[in-house]
């Protein structure tokens, strides 16, 4: 039961790890930084992200470099009720809520979102001009339909302006590996900046220094900024996917203290049944049987016996693999791979734990076994 629940914990991890994120993680670093209240608008917090987005770009080991309010796979959350220009909403005074983000630089580019239409943001964004967004492509179908959203206007917190849509992006997997794609809006940090904010950076092949390379760029656009949380995307990656990891290194131990325990137990069986059957088995020498053939019946008969069990306990571990689909997303109980290679090295545990009993059957001294009597 142990072995099937690990098998398709086994497996459903692997395709867990496997799933496209939507993006491009690696060689990705990242940190975060918190603008303190020397910046008093959002004019002047605007102008400090922009200069140090100018500082982490002119390292020679960054290829592009962005900022994003709340970093994808950071277990972060951030979502802004708008009004859609034209839209009905099913229930009167019901706004659309979804995940929005604040950013800044070459983020998409950095994290190899692309785009599917419109344009992204450059420098006509400014606090003075036209506010705009861009949203992912989930937003798009799931208000405008078949309809192409760019050029449509929705707007935030009720008596601000308008928003432009000008373009749109791909999806991702804001919330993790094992969630669904998210529909994201995304605004411009030069108009709606936000006071927390991480620093993305695309890294040269071969280059060095990832881990204090956002610090020393933040250190030299305004020392008494803080900056923390520098990790490499891969690391975002493997926090959120820690969970499903912890609890598949436990079924893998179980899973492996249980083949343990069969192999001991069926060799015990085993020996005990050997024993017993000594008489027998010298009698059936003295009448001619060969030592192949008290083999061939003693594992026989411990394969015979293995594979009641193995049939039984399948049916049982298939019930008991059941609650791993609250575990592991996709979780694919009847999984043929799975039931094949368990049987397969059940199986093949019970051979060689019968194997020494077999070989001390074959041993028997006909003569020994009868003086017995």
């Amino acid at each position: 039961m142990l072995l099937v629940a690990s098998g398709v914990a086994i497996r459903s991890f692997v395709r867990l790890v496997r799933v496209d994120p939507g993006m491009s993680i690696a060689g990705v670093s990242t940190a975060r930084i918190t603008a303190l209240t020397r910046y008093q608008d959002a004019a002047d917090l605007a102008g400090y992200y922009n200069r140090l987005l100018s500082s982490v770009a002119e390292r020679p080991a960054v290829k592009h470099s962005g900022l994003i309010s709340v970093l994808p796979l950071s277990g972060g959350t951030s979502d802004w009720g708008f009004e859609i220009e034209g839209w009905v909403p099913p229930s009167p005074g019901v706004l659309a809520d979804e995940q929005t983000r604040s950013i800044g630089g070459e983020y998409f580019h950095v994290l190899g979102i692309p785009l599917l239409s419109g344009r992204l943001f450059d420098s006509r964004d400014t606090v003075t001009t036209e506010r705009v967004a861009i949203v992912s492509a989930h937003v798009a179908r799931k208000y405008w339909g078949d309809v192409n959203p760019v050029g449509r206007r929705i707007r935030f917190f009720g008596n601000d302006p308008w928003t432009t849509i000008v373009g749109i992006v791909g999806d991702i997997r804001n919330h993790g590996l094992d969630a669904d794609f998210n529909p994201i809006v995304y605004v411009p940090v030069t108009q709606l900046p936000e006071r927390t904010m991480t620093i993305v950076a695309r890294l040269r092949p071969g280059a060095t220094g990832a881990a204090t390379l956002i610090a020393d760029a933040v250190r030299a656009t305004d020392p008494q900024q803080p900056v923390f949380a520098a990790r490499m995307m891969e690391e975002w990656v493997a926090r959120s996917v820690a969970e499903p990891r912890f609890n598949l290194t436990l079924l893998i131990l179980f899973g492996v203290l249980a083949v343990a325990l069969a192999a001991v137990g069926v060799y015990g069986v085993m020996a005990f049944t050997v024993a017993r059957r000594t008489r027998e088995l010298g009698i059936r020498l003295a009448l001619g049987a060969r030592p192949s053939g008290l083999l061939r019946l003693v594992l026989g008969r411990s394969l015979s016996m293995t594979s009641i069990g193995v049939a039984v306990c399948l049916a049982a571990g298939l019930s008991a693999a059941v609650t791993l689909e609250s575990m592991f997303r996709g979780a694919q109980v009847l999984d043929p791979i799975v039931l094949v290679a368990v049987s397969v090295l059940v199986l093949g545990v019970a051979l060689l734990a019968s194997y020494l009993p077999a070989r001390r059957a074959m041993r028997i001294d006909p003569v020994e076994a009868l003086r017995a009597e």
